[in-house]
């Protein structure tokens, strides 16, 4: 090949292998972006999820406990239960951070309302728990099998 046809194959073909290039790498940015952006948010997801289930089990521990054993039926008023959750939310607020605070609330909204349903989801899990294990028999209910000798009969 002649050095002036290899020389403007070389003028139209480098801008269009630039732009390729530069496109490419765009696409890889966007998409690394937006993975590390979805990685963040499954970690505050998570990081989430273990301090509602740490903050509903605490509170059910000390202060729903002590209120239930104050009421001769054993249940909690209607407003007790919004004060309750509402102190778990203020709980969880305050153990998230400003960091996780915004990521949750960019990607999902009002992070109120979410910690409020996953409270109420939290709370279901640990009735539905307790009851489990109320109507599970312990081991030492168990009747041991009869000894009995085969050569006797």
């Amino acid at each position: 090949m002649d050095p002036e046809t290899v020389n403007e194959l070389l003028v139209s073909a480098l801008p269009v292998a630039t732009a390729g290039a530069a496109y490419v790498l765009t696409v890889a940015g966007i998409y690394l972006n937006n993975r590390y952006r979805n990685n963040k948010l499954v970690q505050a997801l998570v990081v989430l999820d273990h301090i509602v289930i740490d903050v509903v089990k605490d509170l059910n521990q000390t202060v729903v406990a002590e209120l239930k054993k104050a009421r001769a039926d054993g249940k909690l008023t209607p407003d007790e239960a919004l004060q309750i959750k509402n102190k778990a939310i203020d709980l969880i607020l305050s153990r998230l951070g400003v960091n996780l605070i915004k990521e949750l609330q960019r990607s999902l909204g009002p992070v109120v309302s979410l910690i409020a349903t996953k409270i109420e989801a939290a709370v279901y899990d640990c009735k539905k728990s307790f009851k489990g294990a109320e109507n599970k028999k312990p081991a030492s209910s168990v009747t041991p099998l009869k000894k009995t000798n085969h050569l006797t009969r």
